[in-house]
């Protein structure tokens, strides 16, 4: 007899086996927990485990084989295949946001740049730009050099920022403040300050005289606007002979000082303007040249307004100044040399000037004065002893060496 037939239907008023084995329900439940068999479920009889009375019986694994090839089978097999992928989890909170600054890096003191960064969001795969959100942007963390931007839909913030340091390295910051759904976030980068660019205008006299004051002008500027408070030094001349002035610029920009009296030597000179420059401006020069000249004493040597062209030759003294010289109110007087005693109200253009016929008139003794002025007449006349003329220009010639009364005309100090 195997060990299914030993199981038999046991009495439950009796709990006893076909060997007259008693066993208690505990028992029985035990047994059948221990050695893994469950009611089979076939017919009427309830098959239980072979019981004994210290403990559950061995069980053959046969037993238990065939206990399960006679219970009901639940259907086919279902294979399944699981694959892992990327998912957003909302945690709840704020999002995560990333500032990146992208904006200017250098600046001239003074000149806007444009300073920018970009906002994201960096909870998704890739970033996701944040648009319509302000960014501020702050130089050197001072309060008064700030900006503010407002991205656009690609999370793009831009604005003008002007620096107002010394040139120099700095920080420029951008900032998101956040909101009640993205967090705040900031950004940083270096900025170098450099100076601004300088211009000097130089008013720059043709010819300069000898002797007498000379009132010297410049105009300092920065981006075309006129740049105030700034120094300016003005030379006249070069070397040992070099006449220095210098100025402070005004509202305007201009700088203005006075060379009291002249001392250079005559001829071609040169002046000079010079800004020297400092931590928010570059140094700015200008310069050109002029003629340094003088006047002879006791009048002025006169030559026709149509013969006294710049570069051109002019006779100023001759017994036939009249022939040599031409007049656009027409012809001189023949008893006129050259020269005028008398000018009224000075030596200006404008002005008025008389003289006496032949060598009454007293030119000065030689030698003549390198580079001198001389009037220019539209018109001379006679009247009795007294020869006049109008001065409707003055030039500055250079005198022939030759002491022959001729000379070039190389500058024009002044026309009526």
């Amino acid at each position: 007899m195997d060990r299914l037939d030993e199981l038999t239907a046991i009495d439950p008023r009796t709990w006893q086996t076909h060997n007259d084995r008693r066993v208690s329900r505990r028992a029985v439940l035990g047994g059948v927990l221990a050695g893994g068999l469950g009611l089979a479920g076939v017919g009427t009889v309830a098959t239980y485990a072979a019981l004994g009375r210290h403990g559950p019986a061995p069980v053959d694994p046969t037993l238990i084989a065939r206990v399960e090839a006679a219970r009901r089978r639940s259907g086919g097999t279902v294979a399944v295949s699981l694959a892992a992928q990327r998912s957003q989890v909302d945690l709840g909170g704020r999002v995560v946001t990333a500032l990146t600054y992208d904006g200017a890096t250098t600046g001239d003191f003074n000149d806007p740049a444009t300073v920018s960064a970009t906002l994201t969001d960096t909870s998704t795969t890739p970033a996701t730009a944040l648009g319509g959100q302000s960014v501020v942007f702050e130089l050197n963390s001072n309060p008064a050099e700030t900006c503010t931007g407002v991205t656009n839909a690609l999370g793009h913030a831009s604005c003008p920022l002007t620096p107002g340091e010394t040139s120099g390295t700095y920080s420029v910051a951008a900032s998101f403040a956040g909101t009640a759904t993205l967090n705040a976030s900031s950004a940083a980068a270096s900025f170098a300050v450099t100076v601004e660019a300088t211009g000097l205008t130089l008013t720059v006299p043709a010819a300069i005289a000898n002797g007498s004051p000379v009132v010297l002008n410049a105009l300092l500027a920065a981006d075309g606007a006129p740049l105030a408070g700034r120094t300016v030094t003005l030379v006249l001349g070069t070397g040992d002979t070099a006449q220095t002035c210098t100025a402070t610029t005004s509202a305007n920009g201009a700088a203005t000082c006075t060379i009291s009296v002249v001392t250079q030597p005559l001829g071609a000179g040169a002046l000079v303007a010079g800004f020297a420059g400092d931590g928010f401006y570059t140094p700015a020069s200008a310069g050109g040249a002029f003629v340094a000249f003088a006047f002879v004493s006791g009048g002025m040597f006169v030559v026709g307004d149509s013969s006294a062209q710049v570069g051109g030759s002019v006779t100023f003294w001759s017994p036939m100044w009249s022939s040599s010289n031409t007049l656009s109110g027409g012809s001189g007087p023949s008893s006129f040399k050259g020269f005028a005693t008398t000018m009224t109200p000075g030596t200006t253009c404008g002005g008025t000037w008389t003289s006496v016929p032949g060598d009454s008139s007293n030119p000065p003794a030689g030698p003549l004065p390198a580079y001198m002025a001389v009037a220019v007449a539209s018109s001379v006349d006679k009247s009795g002893a007294t020869i006049t003329g109008n001065i409707t220009r003055i030039v500055i010639v250079k005198t022939d060496p030759s002491g022959n009364g001729t000379g070039t005309v190389v500058a024009v100090l002044c026309s009526a």
